[in-house]
């Protein structure tokens, strides 16, 4: 004969959450900001409230914003920086509300819809050295007609671009500065100076809505890109720097290299707060950082002994899942066709890699080595930067389309887009 036993059970606290903005079901266009508005009713103390945009398999499609320890009963506001929708974010969409309580937390969805504005290109900005600690720009449209845009002080170490801001980034040496150019009115916006102790810049990336920037320091800071405001400073390491960084949609990563002994490492820090999460030591310099489908996974693209390597590193449990030998030689340049396909450089040579399959593909060889490679997505066109030339050819085949040359020596491209 059985027994049973009497248990007492907890009854769980359900909040009563009403979306008051955007309207359930509505369609939204993006990219764009999304303000959301609710109101949550609760009888016991809340801890916390994430507020996120999740597809069909429940993954955040554009971070988590976190408000703590909220009132019940008043309203909660917080605004979204919606961007792009990738082919894989599969619909339906949904805002989940995870409100947390000290026991337990709820999880509560609406239904919105999301569709992407109508993206052109517009062309790209070509950034080249006139003369010594100076950087020129020069914007040429979808049909290569050129238009001085300015000349700047400095040499040039990095750019970027950001087309739903409509601003362009310059990172300069000599003097070490972070400039912001309004693409509308081709005036400066905002400056920012590297930060103390060893004040020089080494790498920017735009994520959303800020401007992230390596520093010799030891640090990654986080700019807004509207007014140069510092958002996020990263803990800082006193034995290292990063070299490279890139940002993902909870964590940052950087390729550190140490001040001591030229060891590396890849650090990894929350993007939220700036704590650091780990460290993976790593043998070889890193050339470049790519996207994946996976939002906390990252392709890790360098060279270690003449050849090329690429690595899919799993940035949430800091560990390599699998590593790709290049044996044809060392990797110089990269870009992204999308997050499952890349191409590199090699010598003469460009290739395409498809990181799933793991497998890549000799595409072109030309005359001079390319310095750096652009992938055009609308008009399925790869810009292949040379010392002192542009050639635009046809992908997949290859074939040149036009080509550029000039007397100056050729530093970076950022292409450009508007959203109709």
């Amino acid at each position: 004969m059985g027994l049973i036993s009497c248990q007492k059970t907890e009854k769980m606290i359900e909040a009563d959450i009403e979306l008051i903005s955007p309207s359930e079901n509505s369609i939204i266009y993006l990219p764009d900001t999304l303000q959301i508005k609710l109101r949550i009713e609760a009888a016991g103390d809340i801890e916390s409230v994430k507020i996120s945009i999740v597809n069909s398999n429940y993954i955040s499609l554009f971070g988590t914003n976190t408000i703590n320890s909220p009132t019940a009963g008043k309203e909660i506001e917080t605004t979204m920086l919606l961007r792009i929708l990738q082919d894989y974010n599969d619909s339906p969409y949904k805002i989940r509300v995870k409100v947390k309580y000290p026991d337990n937390e709820q999880n509560t969805y609406f239904n919105i819809q999301l569709t992407n504005k109508p993206l052109a290109y517009k062309g790209f900005f070509l950034f080249s050295r006139p003369g010594i600690q100076l950087t020129n720009i020069v914007f040429y449209d979808q049909n290569l007609n050129d238009t001085a845009f300015t000349v700047s002080s400095g040499e040039y170490l990095d750019s970027d671009i950001s087309s739903f801001y409509e601003k362009l980034f310059l990172l300069t040496d000599t003097p070490a500065k972070l400039k912001t150019f309004s693409i509308v009115d081709q005036l400066t916006e905002w400056e920012a100076e590297p930060v103390f102790p060893n004040p020089e810049f080494t790498d920017i990336q735009i994520n959303e809505d800020r401007i992230y920037a390596g520093m010799e320091s030891g640090q990654v800071v986080g700019y807004s890109t509207l007014n140069g405001q510092q958002k996020l400073i990263t803990e800082m390491l006193s034995d290292s720097f990063p070299e490279k960084v890139f940002i993902l949609e909870e964590f940052i990563i950087g390729d550190f290299l140490s001040r001591m002994n030229g060891n590396r490492t890849l650090v990894t820090f929350y993007k939220e707060t700036g704590a650091k999460k780990h460290r993976q030591p790593i043998s070889f310099p890193v050339v470049s950082f790519a996207n994946t489908v996976y939002p906390d996974k990252v392709l890790v693209i360098g060279n270690e002994n003449q050849k090329g390597k690429i690595s899919l590193y799993n940035v949430l449990n800091n560990y390599f899942e699998n590593t790709h030998q290049i044996d044809t030689g060392e990797i110089i340049a990269v870009c992204e066709i999308n997050e499952e396909t890349i191409l590199f450089s090699i010598g003469r040579s460009v290739y395409l890699y498809h990181y799933k399959q793991s497998y890549s593909n000799w595409l072109a060889t030309f005359d001079d080595t390319p310095a750096n490679i652009y992938f055009e997505h609308i008009s399925q066109q790869l810009i292949v930067q040379f010392e002192k030339r542009l050639s635009i050819l046809k992908f997949p085949g290859m074939d040149e389309v036009t080509r550029l040359n000039f007397e100056k020596t050729l530093k970076g491209v950022q292409l450009y887009y508007q959203y109709d």
